[in-house]
């Protein structure tokens, strides 16, 4: 005679196949993955190289639907994110970018280009530990960087 015993994993976790046991089982929490609805006709905007932003609709073809954005601004931003990286990385007068060890480092000074939505301003902040693709090592570099490239700023943060 066969036993049998049906197990219901808590809401949000799944049994850890790795680090269980017949005699011992156990449960990890679920990864949280991107989802869309299969149901639905993907619409949005992407970036192409010779177009710039476009509209585009997907009926769920993997993997054109990931690269898609809900809103046109956030196509501009990423647009504007990736042209400024390109100079973070490839122009010397602004110091490249932070190094995986100087954002490890919670006791080193960095400069972080943030935009305040009350005044309509960019500025400089400082941080030892807060994260930002526009930051930079010295003050000197991100005043500069807001100073030479203010079209590509206003994209990224969507001012107007």
């Amino acid at each position: 005679m066969k036993k049998e015993i049906k197990i219901t994993c808590p809401e949000g976790y799944e049994i850890d196949k790795e680090n269980s046991t017949f005699e011992c089982i156990k449960f990890k929490k679920q990864e949280t993955l991107w989802r869309y609805n299969l149901q639905k006709k993907i619409e949005g905007y992407r970036l192409e190289p010779i177009y710039g932003i476009v509209d585009d609709e997907f009926h769920n073809v993997y993997p054109d639907y990931i690269k898609l954005f809900s809103k046109r601004h956030y196509a501009r931003q990423a647009q504007a994110l990736a042209q400024l990286s390109q100079i973070i990385e490839n122009d010397t007068k602004y110091g490249g970018p932070i190094t995986e060890e100087e954002w490890i480092n919670a006791s080193h000074l960095k400069w972080k280009i943030i935009y305040c939505t009350s005044s309509n301003l960019l500025y400089v902040s400082c941080t030892y530990t807060e994260y930002g693709p526009l930051t930079f090592h010295t003050k000197n570099q991100a005043l500069e960087f807001i100073q030479d490239n203010q079209d590509l700023l206003m994209k990224y943060f969507s001012i107007n």
